[in-house]
């Protein structure tokens, strides 16, 4: 038969028992909790895994200016930044393709492009004024 003692020692361990597996219960739930919570976004957090959008660099500008094109049958020539040029002609890097009247044709590393003129565009040529010329004999001319 089992003395009182013994049922208190028995009572006792099936309490540690119990408290240590209630204390194991309690640390997987919370170790689940916070693996749990690692995994759940925060809403107003930005996401990690998109880095900064970068301005992609920039080419140097082309930094030519046609001055003026002179096209005739023995030549073509152009003044781009103060300089003659001609077609096969070299400038900043720029290898003149063509010469046309107000405009010239380049190419350089990152391709062919264009200068012009800034020349108005003329809707309607200037008509001739008439003016009478009054003729004027010696005597009038001399008073």
């Amino acid at each position: 038969m089992c003395s009182g003692r013994d049922k208190r020692e028995e009572t006792r361990g099936k309490r540690v028992v119990v408290i240590a597996l209630g204390l194991c219960a309690a640390c997987l739930m919370l170790s689940s909790a916070v693996a749990w919570a690692e995994t759940v976004r925060d809403p107003t957090r930005p996401p990690a895994a998109v880095e900064p959008v970068r301005a992609a660099p920039q080419p140097p500008a082309r930094n030519y200016i046609l001055q003026s094109t002179r096209v005739s049958e023995e030549r073509r020539s152009a003044v781009i930044n103060g300089r003659v040029v001609v077609e096969g002609d070299q400038i900043g890097g720029a290898r003149v393709l063509g010469i046309e009247q107000a405009r010239v044709r380049l190419r350089d590393a990152r391709g062919e492009f264009s200068l012009a003129l800034a020349v108005p565009k003329v809707t309607r040529p200037a008509q001739a004024r008439e003016y009478e010329y009054l003729e004027t004999t010696s005597t009038e001319a001399s008073q």
